[in-house]
């Protein structure tokens, strides 16, 4: 298979928080994190400069935006997850200890301190509420201490334990709380609601959905992301914006597996499936895929108050694979600029001014006597073929549109021809037409090839991309298409 442009740097810099990274493309979303072999999962912090993640050999610390790591804490053990507080206190649930339980661990910068734990059995869920109580969810149900985690009690007892378990926690501004369970194919249990600050819980639906995941916007609408454990089940996006008296299907293609929302309400979503990773900026109705970048697609995502994204590898309780991260902030302005090649072939719009991750919608409009021919990035290399384009913002500069001069095409349906084979590699055949030249135009207009009385045009000497066909026959009778080269 023939090599499109090659970027010859094994690394990069990224100047927007010094991230240096795996090399990628410079168009792509994420970015490869170098994690020298462990297994990164459910990364926090304030900002990409500091950033703690959870692993099968303990606690990793990168404070140089993801570049380097050191172990902080728990060296060969287990971590089931980390949480970051708002008032930036950080926990850590460890692998079991016996009795079969697992110990809670708060950071206070030098040493992890373990709270009281005789009541956890692997827990999943944790959250520091806004008046400091804090809650934890495993299989056996809800535990809340408000001394700190010096004692426990009982919330709110599963009565399916062993085969629910509470998977996530969401506070309101005005203290109600919300916490999720997957069910399994005998148990429904869905989503609970406390307001009372815990003293007692209530069901309030999706107790025919599997695996929520939680995520709370700005707003404070609550989102929430399911699978289906059965195929009966509904899967796809929900969101209450009535403290989950109702909810409603947002989009329904989807596994979800996890769930994010950034400050400017886009939200984001990991397939279950390992299918990709979406985007949607009209709350969760339209989805896109932003996996570009990645060789293996993830399953989970995390996003930083500063809008870094990073996502991981997981299946339920199963961490594996790499780690990656957004090559700049979703909240990172570019300026785009898009215009036409030559200025006289067609006019070009979309530019503007974007956020990272955003879709400029491009359109090319060819004057007479010329033919678009396809988009290119400032790096010279083909994005697409289409007149009318939805390209993914990941930096600043220049796009092209780019058109090629042809001469009045006289149209005939006596005179229709194709082109095989195509896609093509070696050999391009015409039929139906007795050329007496044809041209190879590239993407950017240039002509590559000239051939004259045959109806063979060997392509084995040009790169992958888009072409533009130019056939003229004995008549002086013009007709044009389009190959491409892979």
């Amino acid at each position: 298979m023939k090599a499109t442009k090659l970027y010859t740097l094994l690394v990069l810099l990224l100047m927007a928080g010094g991230v240096k990274m795996i090399a990628q493309s410079a168009d792509d979303f994420w970015i490869e994190v170098n994690t020298n072999g462990e297994w990164f999962h459910h990364p926090v912090g304030r900002s990409i400069d500091t950033v703690y993640a959870a692993s099968m050999h303990g606690v990793y610390r990168s404070t140089d935006s993801c570049h380097t790591w050191q172990c902080v804490g728990f060296e060969n053990q287990s971590v089931y997850f980390l949480y970051l507080s708002e008032d930036h206190e950080l926990y850590a649930s460890v692998a079991p200890i016996p009795p079969s339980t697992s110990p809670l661990y708060k950071w206070d910068g030098n040493t992890w301190n373990m709270l009281h734990h005789s009541t956890f059995s692997a827990p999943w869920a944790f959250i520091k509420a806004s008046d400091g109580t804090l809650y934890v969810g495993d299989n056996r149900g809800i535990r809340i201490s408000v001394d700190g985690g010096d004692t426990w009690w009982t919330s709110w007892d599963n009565p399916h334990e062993g085969v629910t378990v509470v998977n996530g926690f969401v506070e309101l501004d005005d203290g109600t709380l919300f916490a999720c369970l997957t069910n399994s194919s005998d148990y429904h249990i869905g989503v609970i609601r406390s307001i009372d600050h815990g003293l007692s819980w209530e069901p309030v639906g999706l107790d025919e959905n599997y695996l929520i995941s939680f995520a709370k916007s700005p707003g404070g609408t609550i989102y929430a992301g399911c699978d289906g454990y059965n195929n009966d089940e509904d899967v796809g996006v929900f969101r209450t914006e009535d403290n989950g008296e109702t909810w409603e299907m947002l989009n329904g293609d989807f596994r979800v597996n996890s769930i994010v929302i950034d400050d400017n309400d886009n939200v984001y979503i990991a397939h279950i499936d390992f299918q990709g990773l979406y985007r949607s900026n009209d709350g969760g109705y339209n989805f896109e895929n932003i996996s570009s970048g990645m060789d293996y697609i993830q399953t989970g995502l995390s996003i930083l108050p500063d809008g870094y994204m990073l996502s991981y590898e997981y299946n339920g309780s199963i961490f594996f694979g790499k780690m990656f991260v957004s090559r700049e902030s979703v909240y990172t302005p570019f300026e785009l600029d898009v215009v036409a090649e030559p200025s006289d072939g067609g006019m070009a719009n979309g530019s503007g001014t974007y956020l990272f991750g955003e879709r400029a919608h491009l359109t090319a409009t060819a004057n007479e006597n010329y033919q678009f021919v396809g988009w290119t990035n400032q790096d010279g290399d083909t994005i697409s073929t289409d007149p009318e384009y939805a390209h993914m913002v990941a930096r600043g500069g220049q796009i092209t549109a780019h058109f090629v001069s042809i001469e009045a095409v006289e149209e005939t349906e006596n005179k229709a021809f194709t082109l095989w084979h195509n896609p093509a590699s070696h050999t391009v055949y015409i039929d139906c037409i007795e050329p007496a030249e044809v041209q190879v135009y590239n993407a950017l207009g240039q002509l590559v090839k000239t051939v004259r009385g045959t109806n063979e045009i060997d392509v084995a000497d040009l790169v992958e991309g888009v072409y533009l066909v130019r056939i003229m026959d004995a008549e002086g009778k013009v007709y044009t298409n389009k190959i491409t080269i892979r």
